[in-house]
């Protein structure tokens, strides 16, 4: 994980013409990037990232059901809660509905995430800012200390929330990009030369009608 020395360390890397170019950055949530983009690019649009709000409202989720399966010693299903409303099954449906009428407090984190969910199809940003008042308004009312720790953290990030809804910025592209660097990298049982293995990398972004065409055939160094 990197730390906020490095972040400020990359940060100032940065020509200072760069730094004065950018317009929006998109986090995930991370108070210490946060502080960081805020000091050294002061006049950036800040986004936090819709797969990490999402993310962590299933990672709450599922904390939620593990203690209610601890505390009361009987299994409770992983996968119903973290399937998005509307691909539930039948049966799954009504599994969750029998476990909220005996849990309502699962039933209030399983209503949040499903509302964040529902907060990034929305079309305008004063929709959404009414939508994540009401999840605000939902959190701060529970009898749950953790619902409540929740609705303070969306709270804190909520102008970098409603932010998306600026140019519905995400790390989309970053994230997969990401992915499959390390997907190459596993698939290649790992690299000894540096130089191949940017080359190898460079190659796997290429757009596919490029290896069909006869007069450009790839160069490796050996």
């Amino acid at each position: 994980m990197i730390g906020k020395e490095l972040w400020t360390s990359i940060f100032r890397a940065l020509p200072a013409e760069v730094q004065q170019a950018v317009r929006e950055v998109c986090i995930d949530m991370k108070e210490g990037l946060l502080s960081v983009v805020q000091r050294r690019l002061p006049d950036a649009l800040v986004v936090v990232d819709p797969f990490h709000i999402i993310q962590d409202a299933n990672t709450r989720l599922d904390e939620a059901r593990r203690l209610e399966q601890e505390m009361r010693r009987r299994p409770l299903k992983k996968l119903p809660f973290l399937l998005a409303k509307e691909k539930l099954s039948s049966s799954q449906r009504l599994y969750l509905q029998e476990i909220f009428r005996q849990i309502p407090t699962l039933k209030e984190f399983y209503m949040v995430k499903e509302w964040l969910r529902e907060l990034y199809r929305l079309p305008t940003r004063a929709e959404a800012e009414r939508l994540l008042s009401r999840i605000l308004i939902a959190c701060q009312a529970s009898d749950d200390a953790e619902m409540v720790r929740w609705g303070r953290t969306l709270k804190r990030w909520r102008p970098f929330i409603l932010n998306y809804f600026v140019s519905r910025t995400t790390n989309a592209f970053t994230e997969g990009t990401h992915t499959k660097i390390k997907l190459l990298k596993r698939v290649s049982y790992g690299f000894r030369n540096v130089q191949v293995y940017i080359q190898k990398m460079l190659l796997g972004f290429l757009p596919p009608i490029l290896l069909t065409l006869p007069s450009w055939t790839p160069h490796f160094s050996t």
